[in-house]
């Protein structure tokens, strides 16, 4: 077959052009280095509603360096990058709590992003709950949420559980969990006790020179679960709702403190009361909160006006800044805005 000159000159281009993706994918263009700890919210949106309506859910980016953690990367989340002008492939970590769409939907594209789709020599450190390693949890199977093998093979996995127990992968080989991982940078990230409807579900306690960030997960508030978090200096909490129960889908108010698989808002408030952390960020918020975040937020702050905890219910590519000590309040703005 013969070809015109414009038509190999179109062949020679897409070469060029590849060329010039694979090293962009490689090599990407790093962000600013980042003075002590920035919580970046990525998705403050929780639920298949919301889902469905394009709202990014999920958790946060936490960056300190040049290293630039994704947690809990649900559906939503490369959009939420995306609108921000955050390239994926500067991601240097991710962290999962659990199988659930609005917390690991693109949990593979993530590792993948952090993978750099193993064009470079990158190693990032991949902490997961049980279920999202296993590939025989019918959890985690049917949602379709567990970890592609490339993670293992290039990526630092770890399985973090409270207790100890032994996890299958996709080879048959039985994994270890483990109860604390030290990532670099003097950051330690241990996995705190979970109810919910996701089974072996997990928080975070993440250990930083600058501080302690704990990270709740979701869960429903139990005896034992606010006094995991006690000494964070920052808390980050998925309220979902005020007092609905999840699992009767009836809209059936139930007693403060009563609210099933999900915080709620007197299990936040509980939080707040024992752990007093410095700074609270309420987020994940459902589909019925959506515009009422505001409305929720005046409440907390005129509760614990008189308590040296400031509280915040985040938005969508907001910034918590604490460029000195997770102890001091942080500097709030949104990302983009560096005055």
């Amino acid at each position: 077959m013969q070809f015109t000159n414009i038509e190999e000159q179109m062949a020679a281009s897409e070469v060029a052009d590849y060329t010039r993706l694979l090293e962009s994918i490689k090599k990407p263009e790093a962000p600013a280095s980042v003075a002590g700890i920035e919580l970046l919210c990525t998705g403050n949106a929780s639920g298949v509603d919301n889902m469905i309506n394009a709202v990014p859910t999920g958790g946060f980016r936490l960056s300190s360096g040049d290293r630039h953690i994704q947690i809990d990367p649900g559906q939503g989340t490369l959009r939420m990058l995306s609108t921000l002008h955050i390239n994926p492939y500067t991601t240097t970590d991710v962290f999962c709590t659990h199988a659930h769409d609005d917390h690991s939907g693109e949990l593979v594209a993530m590792v993948s992003a952090a993978l750099n789709l193993n064009l470079a020599d990158s190693r990032p450190h991949i902490l997961v709950n049980p279920t999202l390693a296993s590939y025989t949890d019918p959890m985690s199977m049917s949602y379709g949420f567990s970890l592609p093998s490339v993670a293992w093979q290039n990526g630092k996995v770890s399985i973090l559980y409270p207790e100890d127990m032994k996890v299958e992968r996709f080879d048959g080989k039985m994994i270890d969990t483990v109860k604390s991982v030290d990532i670099g940078d003097g950051i330690t990230v241990s996995p705190t006790y979970c109810q919910h409807n996701s089974p072996k579900a997990i928080g975070f306690l993440i250990d930083t020179p600058y501080g302690r960030i704990g990270y709740t997960g979701d869960s429903q508030h139990f005896d034992g679960f606010a006094e995991q978090f006690i000494g964070c200096d920052v808390l980050w909490m998925n309220l979902n709702t005020l007092g609905l129960s999840s699992s009767s889908g009836n809209g059936e108010t139930l007693r403060l403190g009563a609210v099933k698989n999900h915080l709620g808002y007197a299990g936040a408030c509980n939080l707040i009361d024992t752990v007093k952390p410095k700074t609270a960020i309420v987020s994940h918020f459902g589909s019925q909160l959506m515009t009422r975040i505001i409305e929720i937020e005046s409440a907390l702050r005129e509760r614990y006006s008189a308590q040296d905890t400031e509280v915040h219910c985040t938005v969508n590519g907001r910034v918590y800044a604490f460029p000195e000590s997770l102890a001091n309040g942080p500097i709030v703005k949104m990302y983009g805005d560096r005055s």
